[in-house]
């Protein structure tokens, strides 16, 4: 899934929001504004390693049932300390593939999970 995408190990956060009409400085939006605004025109850098940053999911997923949703799923099964944006996406995919998840989308839920967050993203190696 290139489609002229530009390969990034950051996310643009004041280029998306501008995109966006939104005001940068306030974090008011839904991530999924943001998620689908940046895969318009960016992929993640497969090797950008995630991390958690130890916040309670039901602290960052701003879902009515967080825990039973399918994106708390995929954060808890496939978001794990140290893997790759790749070997994520690589997971979400079979899952998805085997029909464990119906919405998941690569880098969609590492994108949202880094705008709520849940992790933040270093460069690996």
């Amino acid at each position: 899934m290139d489609n002229g995408q530009v390969e990034v190990s950051y996310f643009p956060f004041l280029e998306i929001a501008q995109a966006l009409n939104k005001d940068p400085s306030k974090s008011s939006g839904r991530s999924l504004d943001y998620e689908r605004a940046f895969q318009s025109k960016y992929k993640l850098n497969e090797n950008m390693i995630i991390e958690l940053t130890g916040r309670a999911l039901n602290e960052v997923l701003d879902e009515p049932n967080p825990e039973s949703s399918e994106r708390a799923r995929i954060w808890l099964n496939d978001l794990k300390d140290g893997l790759s944006v790749k070997e994520i996406n690589d997971g979400i995919k079979q899952k998805k593939l085997s029909g464990q998840y119906k919405n998941a989308r690569p880098d969609g839920d590492i994108i949202i999970a880094l705008l709520q967050g849940y992790i933040t993203l270093r460069r690996g190696t």
